[in-house]
């Protein structure tokens, strides 16, 4: 009975103080389908990114994009 309390204590209080001490973010709900605001590319990728989100298929914003970097 010594032995499982000795183990068994440390595991709690790692559970425990895992949950008191974790950041408040992580128990947000996830939503797959939506990037966080605070997730932004690099501004000198902003004009690639809009070129990209404007065309609809996505071999079409590539060849684009390859056009675009090799003028």
């Amino acid at each position: 009975m010594y032995q499982l309390r000795r183990v068994a204590s440390p595991m709690l209080l790692n559970i425990n103080s895992y949950v008191e001490l974790s950041h408040p973010d992580n128990s947000i709900p996830v939503n797959r389908f939506v990037t966080p605001l605070h997730i932004v590319p690099e501004w000198y990728f902003l004009a690639y990114y809009a070129v990209l989100k404007v065309i609809p298929s996505k071999t079409g914003g590539l060849l684009v994009f390859m056009l675009s970097t090799c003028q």
